[in-house]
C-alpha cells in the first residue's frame, strides 16, 4: 500500500483552503488506519499555543523581509526528524506546481526561525519510531501530526492571502511544497 497517498489526499483539502475538511479527513483516515483514541488524545493534548504564536508573529515579519528583498515566496519548512524545527524561508524565486521545478524553495535570501515543536518530534520518535509512511500505525501518527501542523500554519497564512507573495509549507525534504496562498 502506498501510504503517502493519504498525505496527498490531505494536501488537497489544505490547498483548497478547506481546513475543516482537512481535519475531518485526517481524523477519519487515521482512525481507519488504527490510530487509538489514546494516541489521538495524546496528539490533541499537545499545547500548540507557543508554536502558533511564533508562526503568527513570524509571518508578518517574513512579509516585510520579502518586500525588502523583492522576493516571490515565503516557504515554511518544518523538520520532523530534528525536533520539528521550523523556519520561514524568504525565497527569491517561485515556480508553480505545473512548472515541475521545486528548486525555488532552496533559493532563499533570508530565514526566520520559529519555535520547535519538541512534543511532536517526541511522539514521532517514540510512537511512530521515526518510520515515514511505512505501516498503518506510523502512517496514522505521522499523518495526524502533519495535518495538525499544516492546518495550524494554513490558518495563520490565509490571513495574509492578499500580501502579494506566495505562501507555502512543507516538511523538510517534501517533494512538492503545499501551496497555501498561490
Amino acid at each position: 500500500m502506498d501510504y503517502y497517498n493519504y498525505f496527498l489526499d490531505l494536501e488537497k483539502f489544505i490547498i483548497d483552503g478547506d481546513l475543516k475538511g482537512a481535519e475531518d479527513f485526517a481524523v477519519k483516515t487515521c482512525k481507519s488506519l488504527g490510530l487509538s483514541d489514546k494516541m489521538l488524545k495524546m496528539i490533541n493534548n499537545v499545547n500548540l499555543g507557543n508554536y502558533e504564536k511564533s508562526i503568527e508573529k513570524a509571518i508578518p515579519e517574513a512579509i516585510e523581509v520579502a518586500k525588502e528583498f523583492d522576493a516571490k515566496a515565503i516557504y515554511f519548512d518544518y523538520d520532523i526528524d530534528n525536533d520539528w524545527d521550523s523556519y520561514l524561508f524568504i525565497c527569491s524565486d517561485y515556480n508553480s506546481v505545473e512548472d515541475d521545478n521545486e528548486d525555488w524553495s532552496t533559493k532563499w535570501v533570508a530565514s526566520i526561525n520559529t519555535v520547535s515543536l519538541y512534543e511532536y518530534a517526541d511522539i514521532f520518535l517514540k510512537e511512530a519510531k521515526q518510520n515515514f509512511f511505512e505501516s498503518n500505525e506510523d502512517t496514522a501518527i505521522l499523518l495526524m501530526l502533519i495535518a495538525k501542523t499544516n492546518i495550524l500554519f494554513a490558518r495563520a497564512a490565509l490571513k495574509y492571502k492578499d500580501c502579494g507573495f506566495k505562501i507555502c509549507i512543507g516538511y523538510h525534504d517534501q517533494d512538492i511544497a503545499t501551496r497555501i496562498v498561490d
